[in-house]
């Protein structure tokens, strides 16, 4: 497992993995972090050949219970060696798929491994949850972050920006280092948040007309509570700490379906 750079403690729940291999394993963590290619690490270890390995990507967002029924035949036919089956971003299964995965789950086949990978566990079934030994992938430190980055020219300005937003993603890392116009995006973000920490209210209404949809508010929410944090670490400074309550409520609000707009509009009037 030389290829990928993973936190150390991570890497040693992966080995122990990899000794004793479970039927089902589930992947967790932060988006950016490499969970997908972890996956496919921990699939090329334990399968003899690409032909017997099996991926299950969303669709338009979504598995449907239609392809999930395709693995029974796969995963019920006379295995020669180990057959690894990977179910990427396993939360954007449909409940019905859910439930059909379940009954895989339920009925071990020997040779036959499931890796999930899912950045929200608590959208899959508990059932689901209690059928998988799960294993929490840990961001890399800094120096692993540095190394990372020695691989691309990079000005110094860039360098200390991606190490910034990608804050130990490794994924997250090589996509900025990488995409010139998603960096440009994620610095956007960046400089919206700051703006919208340091201003006034008015300021900050004129900076959240940008974030009407669900997902953009959320990722300028977790910009500004990055920022924050940075700045309690730095500073103590006492305002950024409840400030960061008032950010976790907004966003777990919106998280519950709340409407983006609206809440952006009452976290104006709640900071201090």
């Amino acid at each position: 497992m030389t290829e990928l750079l993973i936190n150390v403690a991570t890497k040693k729940l992966l080995d122990a993995y990899l000794k004793s291999p479970a039927h089902a394993l589930l992947l967790t963590g932060e988006t950016g972090v490499g969970l997908g290619s972890i996956a496919n690490m921990l699939a090329r270890e334990l399968s003899e050949s690409e032909q017997t390995v099996t991926s299950l990507l969303p669709e338009k967002g979504l598995i449907s219970i239609e392809r999930v029924r395709t693995l029974y035949e796969q995963t019920r036919s006379i295995q020669d060696g180990k057959r690894v089956i990977i179910i990427d971003d396993a939360d954007s299964m449909s409940p019905d798929a859910q439930n059909a995965l379940l009954k895989l789950l339920e009925e071990p086949v020997e040779n036959v491994h499931f890796i999930l990978t899912t950045h929200a566990p608590n959208q899959l079934l508990s059932t689901i949850r209690s059928r998988a030994q799960a294993i929490g992938v840990l961001n890399i430190d800094e120096t692993m972050s540095k190394q990372l980055l020695a691989n691309y020219s990079l000005d110094a300005t860039k360098h200390a920006q991606a190490l910034f937003l990608a804050s130990g993603r490794p994924a997250e890392l090589t996509r900025l280092a990488e995409d010139e116009e998603y960096f440009a995006a994620k610095a956007g973000v960046v400089s919206d948040a700051r703006t919208f920490l340091q201003t006034d209210a008015y300021g900050r209404l004129l900076v959240i007309k940008k974030y009407t949809d669900r997902a953009g508010a959320l990722e300028f929410l977790t910009m500004c509570g990055q920022l924050l944090r940075f700045s309690f670490l730095k500073q103590k400074n006492v305002s950024a700490a409840e400030n960061m309550e008032v950010f976790d409520l907004v966003m777990k609000r919106i998280e519950a379906n709340g409407h983006a707009r609206t809440h952006l509009m009452h976290l104006v009037t709640k900071l201090s």
